[in-house]
């Protein structure tokens, strides 16, 4: 099973970010709990699903994925994140 987390509160958002440099990624629609996306991967595990993707942000976005073109969804996320 593929679990695609989304944008996962961890450590290593600590570490990766250079105080130096320009921050590319500057806005998160939402950060989940690494807990939270544990437990709905046993879930859809339990329910022999082949991915898993935990809330309504991410679902949103991989439904979106599906249907659009791949450059517009990219040419949208990089218009939220001031790079157009």
């Amino acid at each position: 099973m593929a679990i695609c987390p989304y944008w996962t509160k961890t450590k290593f958002f600590d570490r990766a970010v250079d105080p130096s440099k320009k921050q590319i990624v500057k806005k998160y629609i939402v950060m989940y709990e690494p807990g939270n996306i544990i437990k709905q991967a046993w879930k859809d595990l339990a329910k022999n699903k082949d991915v898993s993707i935990y809330g309504t942000v991410a679902k949103g976005q991989a439904l979106l994925c599906k249907i659009l073109p791949h450059k517009l969804v990219m040419n949208i996320w990089k218009k939220q994140q001031d790079l157009a």
